[in-house]
């Protein structure tokens, strides 16, 4: 049974490291030495998986020494720019996935849609629905919580607009500019 277990951690361990992988000699980051790296790129982002003799790390590109890092660059064919570029788009993602996250979760809406960057389309709770006045100073509200949370995570919307709708039909709107 020990043997089996062993054969196939070996096999998982294998298929996580493929031979289009980078593999290299060890080197350091701080004061951790990586043994046997083997440096495999998920393919979005400034992020690699470097799975060594003592484990797997997780390590941004500009964390790796210059020689081993330029060898990534070279070995995967990216361009520094474009994985800079991607990188901060994958953050606009995560700061807007936690905007939408957190507004089902506190109750301001039951339902969000996010369209062109910085437009929002939400339902609010029924109860919510008393004047248009009220639904407006809501979406305006919420407006300034995105612009908000995008300025305090480093992001790059300074804007927003949110359209309050009931069935197919926008019921307010509401805007914010930093």
């Amino acid at each position: 049974m020990r043997q089996i277990s062993l054969i196939l951690l070996v096999v998982a361990f294998n298929l996580q490291v493929r031979s289009e992988d980078l593999k290299t000699s060890s080197f350091k980051v701080d004061s951790q030495t990586y043994t046997n790296p083997t440096i495999k790129y998920p393919g979005q982002g400034d992020v690699v998986k470097v799975f060594h003799s003592s484990g797997i790390a997780t390590l941004k590109i500009d964390e790796l020494p210059p020689e081993i890092k330029d060898q990534f660059l070279k070995h995967y064919n990216l361009d520094e720019e474009e994985m800079k570029e991607a990188a901060k788009a994958s953050k606009q993602d995560d700061i807007d996935r936690a905007f939408r996250n957190q507004c089902l979760k506190d109750g301001w809406v039951t339902y969000i849609e996010q369209n062109y960057g910085n437009n929002f389309y939400v339902r609010l709770p029924s109860n919510k629905y008393t004047t248009k006045e009220n639904v407006k100073s809501i979406a305006e509200f919420m407006a300034k919580a995105y612009v908000n949370q995008n300025k305090l995570k480093g992001g790059k919307h300074t804007s927003a607009t949110v359209h309050v709708f009931i069935g197919n039909d926008v019921y307010a709107r509401g805007s914010y500019r930093d």
